[in-house]
């Protein structure tokens, strides 16, 4: 995906805010606050009145902890068909298998202004907490959008599901008493890496050390990421490549499930349950990245419960330097 484009979309909304890591603006749309609605309520939709002008895509639901689902995708009003359609509001609403509403504790931003397009993920960042939820099975997910252009006030509807399973329900005694376990902080900083012979190539993450090109080989257990070039293209690789893949505790790589630009606002501290990842992803083959999504490296110093080798890394755009060389800046989540 082409960052530039990427940039320039997530700079039109900029006025509506990123939701800082960890944390949750808790306002609710309207009628959706109401944690008290009976399970024996009907849902109902409003009628939909502007679907050719107001689209919805790719909306999504995600567990990003054991208890709290994230939702993601995108609304548009397709400027195309009428540039004076815009979105005003938005509502979330949850429903069991038999249609009928169930209690829920949605948290999401609202929109303060009408925009002609959002990003569910990065603007509204919903949240739906199910941990006080005592019902198990597939639920749905409905996204009511709001809107209204110069002759029509419009409404679109769409929906998503996820499923809760009976082990998510069933919560012995002893865990709910059982003192919550830590869950780690991580902080931002940068590096730059640089095909230049003269910068730094590569970086240990757990001492934040970087090293020169020279430096590769002699450090290649230590050394999680470097930068090469490869053709026109920056390529960032684990330390696995430097020898063929026969590093001892060479680093693991899995990318993020959702964009790191989810991610870019840090005014509250983010923490390890904050990102979801495949586990099963892992690897230590040699990784390239793209720049402009979020991945998580795991090093040899990994430790679950303190949060010690956990690395969620955000690559920048590349830069080139001079005729023959490549930089590129990189955001890195951990524990300090």
């Amino acid at each position: 995906m082409n960052f530039k484009k990427l940039w320039l979309a997530l700079s039109a909304m900029a006025t509506f805010g990123l939701v800082a890591c960890g944390s949750e603006s808790s306002s609710s749309g309207p009628e959706n606050g109401d944690s008290s609605s009976s399970s024996a309520e009907q849902i109902v939709l409003p009628e939909s009145n502007g679907d050719s002008l107001i689209t919805v895509s790719n909306f999504s639901a995600s567990y990003s902890t054991s208890t709290t689902v994230k939702f993601t995708g995108a609304v548009a009003a397709v400027l195309s068909v009428d540039t004076s359609t815009v979105i005003d509001s938005v509502q979330f609403k949850l429903g069991n298998e038999s249609g009928y509403a169930s209690s829920s504790d949605f948290s999401f931003t609202q929109i303060t202004e009408s925009v002609p397009m959002l990003s569910i993920g990065s603007v509204l960042n919903p949240s739906l907490d199910v941990s006080s939820m005592a019902e198990c099975g597939s639920f749905t997910v409905y996204l009511i959008v709001y809107g209204h252009n110069n002759d029509l006030k419009l409404v679109t509807t769409a929906s998503t599901t996820f499923d809760r399973s009976v082990g998510q329900c069933s919560v012995e005694e002893s865990s709910s008493s059982a003192e919550a376990s830590e869950d780690p902080t991580l902080t931002a900083w940068e590096v730059t890496l640089s095909t230049s012979a003269t910068e730094a190539v590569g970086v240990d993450l757990d001492s934040k050390k970087t090293y020169l090109s020279t430096e590769l080989v002699a450090n290649a257990a230590d050394i999680d990421l470097y930068i090469a070039r490869e053709a026109r293209s920056a390529v960032l690789y684990t330390n696995a490549a430097i020898e063929d893949g026969n590093v001892v505790d060479a680093s693991m790589i899995a990318e993020e499930t959702r964009s790191g630009f989810d991610y870019v606002s840090f005014n509250d501290p983010c923490h390890v349950s904050d990102f979801k990842y495949n586990s099963s992803a892992l690897t230590i083959s040699a990784s390239e990245f793209e720049t402009v999504t979020s991945y998580v490296v795991i090093t040899s110093k990994y430790n679950a419960a303190t949060g010690e080798g956990f690395f969620v890394i955000l690559p920048h755009e590349v830069v080139n330097v001079g005729t023959s060389n490549l930089s590129m800046t990189l955001t890195v989540l951990g524990i300090n």
